[in-house]
């Protein structure tokens, strides 16, 4: 995971500040004394995050921006400046900047900066790392393994914002069923076979979002063990919990093709 930070400012006392605080939160911090070391040091080591004063030795926190956007679009850029009148803010919106934080600041406001930026960035990265299997738009196609079950569950929660549904709670509701349908589909479907591949589609409509779940096994008798699976015990069972957090979590569920595939449904 990414944990590198780079900072510049004109004044050491704020580069400092923010640097002992973004340590202390876990984060590999380096600072830069001129805007042309920054950028030479980004073609060969990419950081998770920037904060960048609007005036600097060199040159100005503008000209910083435009030059490590010629080199990536995706790194992010925060501004921290004591000037933060319109024009300054509109400059900085037009530079591409991601943020812009006000001196004096809080400490608490650059760790929860860094926290949500850090958080998108696992997002894109998890969508990335599936990106290969997609057969179309919402059809994929993966090999089972974990890792790329974890990557999934990001890529669906970037599916919600994709399409302007915000309740973290709810987000977060279907980002745990998701995962369990995921797991039981490896653990119990392909027996924890990696070779196995799982299949997903995702259908949305204004008010819907239907999951489907489709592993290579033989599947079984659901109607048979609905009983024990629903049994609140199983909460605390590993393999044995995810049918009554699905239940609980989603607005519906059901099993086709003999078990083998699990549907999930949200309203919207």
């Amino acid at each position: 995971m990414n944990k590198n930070v780079f900072i510049i400012d004109e004044e050491d006392f704020f580069a400092n500040l923010i640097k002992r605080k973004l340590t202390k939160d876990g984060f590999s911090c380096q600072v830069f004394t001129s805007g042309q070391e920054l950028v030479d040091r980004i073609l060969t080591e990419e950081p998770l995050i920037i904060f960048t004063e609007m005036v600097l030795p060199d040159i100005s926190g503008i000209e910083l921006i435009k030059k490590i956007r010629q080199i990536s679009s995706r790194l992010t850029i925060v501004i921290i400046t004591a000037n933060a009148d319109k024009d300054n803010v509109v400059e900085a919106i037009n530079s591409n900047a991601d943020y812009l934080i006000k001196k004096p600041f809080e400490l608490n406001e650059i760790s929860a900066v860094t926290e949500r930026f850090r958080r998108r960035r696992n997002i894109e990265d998890g969508r990335k790392k599936i990106h290969p299997y997609i057969k179309n738009d919402l059809n994929i196609k993966f090999p089972g393994k974990r890792n790329f079950i974890t990557a999934s569950v990001s890529f669906v929660r970037e599916l919600f914002y994709s399409i302007g549904y915000y309740n973290e709670t709810e987000i977060n509701k279907v980002a745990t069923a998701f995962y369990e349908g995921l797991a039981n589909a490896f653990m119990h479907g392909n027996n924890n076979d990696e070779t196995q591949e799982i299949h997903l589609s995702v259908l949305y409509d204004n008010d819907e979002l239907d999951f489907y779940i489709r592993d290579n096994g033989s599947g079984f008798d659901f109607n048979k063990k609905i009983g024990e699976m629903n049994d609140p015990k199983k909460l605390l069972v590993l393999g044995g919990r995810g049918i009554t957090i699905i239940d609980s979590f989603m607005d519906g569920y059901e099993f086709l093709d003999n078990g083998s595939t699990l549907h999930m449904t949200k309203h919207l």
